[in-house]
């Protein structure tokens, strides 16, 4: 399973995923200091720093995913180019802090790329454990674009997007 760590950090996800056993994780972060951290954990395949998600979709993610996970890092404006990463029948998880998702529309963001077709709400947890200061809120959402043979990059397998 070729999984997508979207706002890495320094790596805390992918640790955690690698000591579950799985071995294909990229990540990326906005801030390069960061990526770089995430890279010296050794859990990550691929690691890249200074992407920002927001405006024309990423040149160098000439992947595809099943899995990508975005925890606290990504806003609601980057939800649409993880979906574009996302292999068919995948899944992008995304939180938030509730102060933050309720402040940029975060749900009002998943309810039009659900009705553009573009990804579907599986489950939504509101609420849920996140930091001693404040809750956030969970959404798993199902790639809805399974047959759109324009929104992959053509690729069968996980590849490098460097």
């Amino acid at each position: 399973m070729a999984i997508l760590d979207a706002g890495c950090g320094t790596g805390p996800v992918g640790v955690e995923l690698e000591s579950l056993r799985f071995r294909l994780i990229d990540g990326f972060d906005l801030s390069e200091e960061m990526a770089q951290k995430a890279q010296q954990t050794r859990a990550y395949r691929n690691v890249r720093g200074d992407v920002d998600l927001i405006g024309l979709p990423s040149d160098y993610f000439r992947a595809s995913y099943d899995l990508t996970f975005t925890l606290g890092h990504v806003g609601p404006d980057g939800l649409r180019e993880l979906a574009r990463v996302t292999r068919s029948n995948g899944f992008v998880i995304a939180s938030d802090r509730k102060s933050y998702a309720e402040a940029t529309s975060f749900e009002d963001h998943v309810r039009l790329l659900q009705d553009e077709g573009v990804l579907i709400p599986a489950q939504y947890l509101r609420n849920g454990r996140y930091a001693a200061d404040e809750d956030a809120h969970c959404w798993v959402l199902a790639d809805a674009q399974k047959d759109q043979s324009n929104k992959r990059t053509g690729c069968d397998q996980a590849t490098s997007y460097r």
